[in-house]
């Protein structure tokens, strides 16, 4: 209702109870239907003095403009949080789910987000998350850092994209990448850098209780600390 203060006659909605039918296998079909499109369903338990009683719902809205469908799952699902929890953090952020389905569906294009590869970044299944979360609103793709001159033209590999990610990278960049990025950034690029100063295995600690850390020499210090960053070789301990 208060979308539609804003929104007026260009936002309608309406409640469905996919439970409504009589009919089980008409609710079965709906069932099956909406779970397709990617609303995953709950079973609401209600208890009433002695009697209990559970119900089918699908905690979700399907969102649709011109000739575009989005499924919005509200409540959102964490493995070890309690049901209260998931609760009021699927209520707290339910305005924003709606704002963002309305913000995709109305988005004529769609930008394209690039993880680079060949420096020991981060590989396709250790981002598998954040990469099927960014594809709900960008194009996502793997490119490598390089480029050449052609008529006086400097051609790269990362102009096509409005995002580059830099992901947990562990060998050092050559110069000519350094400008390469330079460049990308001076001509209106974005990048997101997810780098490690120094290397501290996870894995050593759990299994032997210590390990030995050494600095990550990426060679990046100079491209960084002209954008006013400074990478410090320390280690927290939380």
């Amino acid at each position: 209702d208060e979308l539609r203060v804003y929104a007026g006659a260009n936002l309608e909605y309406e409640f469905v109870d996919p439970s409504a039918s009589s009919d089980a296998k008409e609710r079965n079909r709906l069932y099956e239907q909406l779970a397709g499109k990617g609303l995953q369903p709950t079973n609401l338990e209600r208890r009433e003095g002695e009697a209990r009683s559970s119900r089918i719902i699908f905690p979700g809205a399907l969102l649709y403009y011109r000739d575009r469908e989005i499924p919005v799952q509200l409540l959102k699902s964490r493995v070890g949080a309690s049901p209260e929890t998931m609760l009021n953090n699927s209520v707290q952020d339910l305005e924003y789910e709606l704002a963002d389905a309305i913000r995709r569906a109305v988005s004529p294009i769609r930008k394209t987000i690039a993880f680079t590869e060949g420096h020991g970044e981060a590989d396709t299944l250790e981002l598998a998350d954040i990469t099927r979360t960014l594809r709900e609103s960008y194009t996502v793709a793997r490119t490598t850092i390089a480029g050449r001159i052609e008529n006086r033209k400097l051609i790269s590999t990362l102009s096509p994209y409005s995002l580059i990610v830099i992901a947990g990278p562990d060998s050092a960049f050559g110069e000519n990448e350094k400008f390469l990025l330079d460049q990308y950034i001076m001509h209106g690029g974005k990048v997101l850098w997810l780098v490690d100063a120094m290397n501290a295995n996870m894995d050593s600690l759990t299994a032997t209780g210590s390990f030995i850390s050494m600095a990550n020499d990426l060679r990046l210090g100079d491209l960084l600390f002209r954008y006013g960053v400074r990478l410090n070789s320390e280690l927290l301990l939380d």
